[in-house]
């Protein structure tokens, strides 16, 4: 009997990899990245900074999606600088720090190159939608208040990330906007951590523990929306692929975000008047706590952090 049950459970895990990687890469959805974030940050260091080592890192960095056509393949692909508009000071500063860690995770690096890696990355974003009839960009809102929200859950409710998102009502109470929309979107409800990170984190994923619990926090932020802006509107974001979503964040004209180098370098990507992101010591893993508010010198745009406690 024992045997047997070894057996189903083998043939179980089996069958639930098979399913994960197959429908992985058998999508035929476009637009679909995998590790955008990530891949962002990569494509701007190596198209700057030419380090091989991050090179061959990049090029790693989007196993699942080889056969579907993606802005992370485009990039990955595409390694280029269309405007140098970094002082050559800050050249110096940045190229040793960022060999071996991520740019997008820190804000003193951030800060050094904000308004280069907007302008660049916005030109090969708009170089891709190009390609594409101009479908990525055309996104509409209802008027200048429509606010954007990305509020990292997925992988984050498992790692204890995830930001109390009464700090995220509290910051929008701040700026005083009469808001005609308030947009929540997926935040990665369906990011899952790695399966053999930890037998939790297995048992987790088999059981789609962290997309249950992820419902359950989405459901209480949009609840306490509604109770702290009753005259404006407050909608879950129509369900889109990473691409999509990445471009709509880019193009809010108020942008709020969480952690993670998803919403941080849409932050930067972004058209918004306004940004909100949290002040992380590293962005990747906002537990590690708070550091002082900054205000992002992006050009043309009011970018300041919040403080946060975690939920």
């Amino acid at each position: 009997m024992k045997k047997i049950i070894i057996s189903l459970l083998i043939v179980s895990i089996l069958v639930y990899l098979f399913k994960e990687n197959f429908e992985n890469r058998i999508s035929s959805d476009k637009f679909q990245s995998y590790r955008l974030g990530n891949v962002i940050d990569l494509w701007y260091v190596c198209s700057r900074f030419k380090h091989p080592h991050r090179i061959n890192s990049l090029k790693r960095k989007d196993p699942k999606n080889n056969i579907k056509e993606s802005l992370s393949q485009y990039l990955i692909k595409n390694l280029k600088i269309y405007q140098n508009t970094l002082e050559e000071e800050n050249v110096k500063k940045l190229s040793d720090s960022v060999k071996n860690t991520f740019l997008t995770y820190y804000y003193d690096k951030i800060n050094l190159c904000v308004n280069d890696f907007h302008i660049n990355l916005l030109q090969i974003m708009k170089e891709y939608d190009n390609l594409h009839n101009n479908i990525l960009f055309n996104q509409k809102f209802q008027d200048e208040n429509h606010c954007v929200i990305h509020f990292r859950l997925g992988d984050y409710v498992y790692l204890g990330d995830v930001i109390n998102y009464q700090d995220i009502i509290d910051t929008m109470k701040d700026l005083k906007i009469k808001f005609s929309v308030i947009e929540i979107m997926d935040g990665g409800k369906t990011h899952k951590t790695s399966m053999f990170e930890s037998w939790k984190s297995f048992k987790n994923n088999f059981g789609d523990k962290e997309l249950k619990e992820s419902e359950k926090i989405s459901k209480k932020f949009y609840d306490s929306l509604r109770i702290s802006f009753p005259e404006s509107k407050i909608v879950q974001s129509e369900k889109r692929t990473s691409d999509k979503d990445f471009y709509r964040m880019s193009s809010a004209p108020i942008l709020i975000t969480a952690g993670g180098s998803y919403a941080i370098t849409a932050a930067i990507a972004s058209k918004a008047r306004i940004i909100r992101t949290p002040s992380c010591k590293t962005l990747d893993f906002p537990s590690q706590g708070c550091r002082e508010n900054l205000t992002i010198s992006k050009n043309n745009c009011d970018w300041k952090t919040y403080q946060y406690t975690m939920l």
